[in-house]
């Protein structure tokens, strides 16, 4: 399991349908934080519907700590207005990595 020093030091991985940093905030129709040590680990859009649902997990450093944001929609919406982070810690990162069903990008990115 990588280190926060470890983290910061690996380029983004975007999944799915995020390819950048502005396809995350576009589709959450929200602003980048505006931390100074603001950093973009982990983006990941899932389609689960064939266009008419998908599912959003996001991973960033700021102000010393970790946060994950969470999206769903169905047909009707997007991902809009629904960035609300809350912090996390590696552990339990670990936990889901080592106990669930988890991306390839998030295990590459903590090192699994």
């Amino acid at each position: 399991m990588k280190t926060i020093e470890e983290l910061l030091k690996c380029e983004p991985i975007f999944e799915g349908d995020f390819s950048t940093e502005e396809d995350v905030f576009c589709q959450f129709n929200c602003s980048k934080p505006t931390a100074n040590d603001f950093k973009m680990l982990y983006a990941s859009y899932e389609d689960d519907s064939g266009g008419y649902g998908g599912y959003a997990s996001v991973i960033y450093y700021a102000n010393g700590e970790l946060y994950e944001v969470h999206g769903s929609h169905c047909s009707c919406y997007g991902l809009e207005d629904q960035w609300e982070p809350e912090t996390m810690v590696l552990v339990e990162i670990k936990n889901r990595i080592e106990n669930g069903n988890v991306p390839d990008g998030l295990k590459k990115l903590f090192g699994y």
